[in-house]
């Protein structure tokens, strides 16, 4: 399973509800970047560095040292914020597949804003940048998508299992940034239309 989206959008609290389904779960170990290394001894044509076995290793290592999870029902859930195509290819790459199961978690800018830029200590722009680039991200990857607001009882979670009626939302609203309300608008009407 993977869980990714927007920082402060619940993405944490998915992956210790999606623990309890897991043999194991990493969060946030950025396994990303490990792609220029990759690539780099890929790129040589005079070593007999073994970048296939490399991955194999990364993938035992995150077995071997991942959070320990109380399920069976998945393998491994990998949750990780603001996903490049480069991370989602390498991190399928080295998983041997694409996960069997995406979770997209997104958040109103209003009450996404203010979180982000306390926890994060971002300007305003580099916030919005950030909101910007994890919604565009949802293009690349797909999945399932889940607002933060509707994470508590969600359906889909249900069915996978979670249980998420102890989901507290914090909101603490912001000035309205109108870009952002717009980009956000726009997200919920396309999910709305492709439903």
């Amino acid at each position: 399973m993977l869980i990714y989206g927007q920082p402060r959008s619940g993405t944490s609290y998915l992956l210790q509800k999606a623990l309890a389904q897991s043999k194991c779960g990493i969060g946030d170990w950025e396994l990303g970047r490990f792609i220029p290394i990759l690539k780099l001894f890929d790129e040589e044509s005079f070593n007999h560095f073994s970048t296939s076995e490399l991955k194999q290793s990364i993938l035992e290592n995150v077995l071997r040292n991942g959070n320990p999870g109380a399920g069976r029902a998945i393998d491994l859930t990998v949750k990780q914020i603001d996903l490049s195509k480069a991370h989602f290819d390498f991190l399928c790459d080295v998983m041997g597949s694409a996960p069997t199961s995406i979770l997209f978690l997104y958040r109103a800018p209003e009450n996404w804003l203010p979180s982000a830029k306390k926890k994060f200590n971002l300007s305003h722009e580099e916030a919005k940048q950030l909101y910007k680039r994890s919604l565009q991200s949802f293009q690349l990857h797909g999945g399932t998508p889940i607002d933060y607001d509707d994470i508590k009882g969600h359906p889909y979670l249900a069915d996978l299992g979670m249980e998420t009626h102890d989901f507290d939302p914090k909101s603490k609203t912001e000035e309205i940034d109108e870009e952002l309300q717009s980009l956000y608008r726009k997200f919920k009407a396309q999910l709305k239309s492709e439903a």
